[in-house]
Formats: C-alpha cells, sequence, structure tokens
C-alpha cells in the first residue's frame, strides 16, 4: 500500500542515507519559520520525498524539493505527493507555494498549470519576503485555485 505522511524520528535514517536530504536546512531558516519533511513509501520503502518552509510573516510556504524515483515516476505519485504537501500547506494557513525551479521538476510543475513566477504580478509580500534576484528559479501557486482542478487520476 503506497503512503503518504509527514516523516517521523524513525524516517530521518532513511531520508538522510537513501535520499540524501540535508535535514539540516531548517538551521538555515529563523527559528519562526518551520521546515516539513514528506515521503512516499510502499511500506518496504521509500518512493519520493518533498519538503517545505511554511514562512510564519507570510502566508507562502516555500517547496524546495519534490522528488520521485525514477523508476516510480508517470504513475501518479507526483501528483499525489504534491497534493498532499498542498493540502497540508492549506490546512496550515498557506495560500501560496512558490516551488524552486528544477530542470527535472519544470516540465511536471507547467503540466498541473503551475507557472514561473513573474515579478511583475507578484504580491508585495511575495516580492519583499524574497526579492527579485531570487524569484526568477520559482514557480508560484495560489493552493485554493490548484484544487480547483481534478487531479490526474479522476476521469
Amino acid at each position: 500500500m503506497i503512503t503518504i505522511r509527514r516523516i517521523n524520528t524513525s524516517d530521518v535514517y532513511d531520508l538522510i542515507t537513501c535520499a540524501e536530504i540535508d535535514i539540516s536546512l531548517e538551521k538555515q531558516y529563523n527559528g519562526n519559520n518551520r521546515i516539513e519533511f514528506f515521503i512516499v513509501t510502499d511500506g518496504k520503502r521509500l518512493l519520493g520525498h518533498a519538503s517545505a518552509i511554511l514562512f510564519s510573516s507570510i502566508s507562502t510556504a516555500q517547496i524546495n524539493e519534490i522528488y520521485i524515483l525514477p523508476e516510480e515516476r508517470n504513475n501518479g505519485l507526483g501528483d499525489a505527493l504534491l497534493r498532499a504537501v498542498f493540502h497540508y500547506l492549506r490546512i496550515n494557513s498557506c495560500v501560496w507555494a512558490i516551488i524552486k525551479s528544477h530542470t527535472n521538476l519544470d516540465k511536471f510543475l507547467i503540466n498541473r498549470g503551475i507557472e514561473q513566477i513573474d515579478y511583475s504580478k507578484s504580491s508585495y509580500q511575495i516580492k519583499s519576503h524574497f526579492g527579485k534576484e531570487d524569484l526568477h528559479e520559482y514557480h508560484i501557486c495560489n493552493i485554493e485555485e490548484f484544487f480547483k482542478e481534478k487531479c490526474k487520476g479522476s476521469q
């Protein structure tokens, strides 16, 4: 059975060794913000992971990575993981999610209607928090608008 969930203490070793995630990333951010890690597992092995920083000063989260093992791609796991992370962000009062651009991730995001950030159309809060020089490397999504679309597996 496929499970997507936030990590717990017993998952940390698997994440560091198998996925090579830098858990110390949390130390790079102000203590008022928090970082959350999510995993996709089949009960025996780690199939993918994601991480997000929830900023306390604005209703925005930054998703640093969304990763599914290459041999597990194209079967809906990435879509399910993205939706699980967005759901968590939504129930934690985030309105916007920005996602760091990556060659292997950009097409996936664009196929789901998530566009690269246009600085001129960004909210004042996002502009002032991130700065112009950083925003060109991100995609942006209004979480509520995202959930108005059906998931990949829907008919």
